[in-house]
């Protein structure tokens, strides 16, 4: 079981960038979600968490069990997106299933669902991408 995930989560500083990454691109989701609600997310840090909580563990159960931290879910853009797209819709599946429960904020409408598909998605896998063609430049040498 361990060696099964290891392979799925290869322990390199890829690894650690595209994990910080992804965190970081959903919790400026729920952030920007917060501002267009006019909440101030700095004087509400506990309800960002509490709002990102969900999208970040979803997220990072489905890329773990999927392998979107191995080498190959990097290749190329239309790797990534063949990988991310699928993942990120039963991640937030996920996730507005957590929603909808009585231990986190929020709830799942299906407004809501649909904001968090497309725009979620796009704050996730546009920074997926971006790390995709950075990884590429980077591993060629590319100028």
């Amino acid at each position: 079981m361990a060696s099964r995930l290891a392979g799925r989560f290869p322990l390199t500083p890829v690894t650690g960038l595209l994990l910080v990454g992804d965190a970081l691109a959903l919790v400026a989701f729920v952030v920007v979600g917060a501002l267009e609600h006019n909440i101030d997310p700095v004087s509400y840090t506990t309800r960002i968490a509490a709002n990102a909580a969900p999208f970040v563990f979803g997220w990072l159960l489905v890329a773990l069990v999927g392998g979107l931290y191995t080498p190959a879910a990097t290749d190329s853009v239309r790797e990534t997106l063949r990988r991310g797209i699928p993942a990120w819709f039963v991640a937030v599946v996920i996730a507005q299933t957590l929603r909808s429960t009585d231990f986190l904020p929020g709830n799942a409408p299906l407004s809501f669902v649909l904001v968090s598909l497309l725009f979620g998605g796009l704050f996730l896998l546009g920074w997926r991408v971006l790390a995709t063609v950075a990884l590429g430049y980077y591993e060629t040498g590319s100028e």
